[in-house]
């Protein structure tokens, strides 16, 4: 998927994580088996973008 703000192409892969002190972050997905309820993470590495959606094909 292409990002909408710049054009590049944004990676998946991410995941939701919330911190100890309540702060939500975004980081790499370390496994690879993904879980299809989770809902998915794209990020554009050029401007930051991100974009999280579920994916209700595969639910």
């Amino acid at each position: 998927m292409k990002c909408p703000n710049c054009g590049t192409e944004m990676e998946n892969n991410y995941v939701l994580r919330l911190g100890l002190s309540g702060a939500i972050k975004i980081e790499k997905q370390r496994n690879i088996e993904l879980q299809s309820f989770l809902p998915k993470i794209l990020v554009c590495p050029n401007c930051g973008k991100v974009d999280i959606y579920v994916d209700i094909q595969s639910v």
